[in-house]
């Protein structure tokens, strides 16, 4: 999908673009609402030669954000 994904989104971006178009290339994703207050994280830690792998899967999500601080920094987020 990593490759196709560029060319689904020029095809959706084209002014040309309707959802008949998308049904017929079968390029239209499911409705999914996701509650970002319930969604659960699944992380998986494994200790590297190099450090720590971090690999994660958010329901319904295809990514996510980590932020971490080092020592003594104080958190940007409010």
């Amino acid at each position: 999908m990593a490759l196709l994904r560029p060319q689904i989104q020029t095809i959706k971006d084209s002014t040309l673009y309707t959802e008949a178009i998308g049904k017929s290339l079968d390029i239209i994703g499911s409705e999914i609402t996701v509650d970002y207050n319930t969604v659960k994280t699944v992380v998986k830690l494994k200790k590297t030669q190099e450090g720590v792998d971090i690999k994660f899967t958010l329901q319904h999500c295809e990514g996510g954000k980590i932020y971490c601080m080092r020592g003594k920094e104080q958190s940007l987020l409010f």
